[in-house]
């Protein structure tokens, strides 16, 4: 059934990218950028700290993507997104 049945999966774990990079079975995986997901939490603990209003839309406008085998980032890596979200969050924790 490998032959005729294609999976895809969602989170971008290395176990998923890996089949995905094989070609075992599973073809395509949605992923997360989950250095983002720790920054949008750290952001929101700041907020509710300095009784700040919770940024919405809740969820924070987390990155994702669908990897396949022409995408994937590089063995034992995971998904980042490709822009500079670091800095920006430095930049508004830092009030300038």
């Amino acid at each position: 059934m490998a032959k005729q049945v294609k999976l895809v999966g969602v989170l971008g774990d290395q176990q998923n990218l890996d089949f995905v990079r094989k070609g075992t079975v599973q073809v395509a995986d949605a992923a997360y950028d989950n250095e983002y997901m720790g920054y949008a939490i750290a952001d929101q603990i700041i907020r509710l700290l300095n009784k700040q209003p919770l940024f919405t839309p809740h969820g924070e406008n987390l990155p994702f993507t669908v990897l396949d085998k022409t995408n994937l980032p590089p063995q034992g890596a995971d998904w980042v997104a490709n822009f500079d979200y670091k800095s920006k969050f430095m930049t508004l924790w830092k009030g300038k």
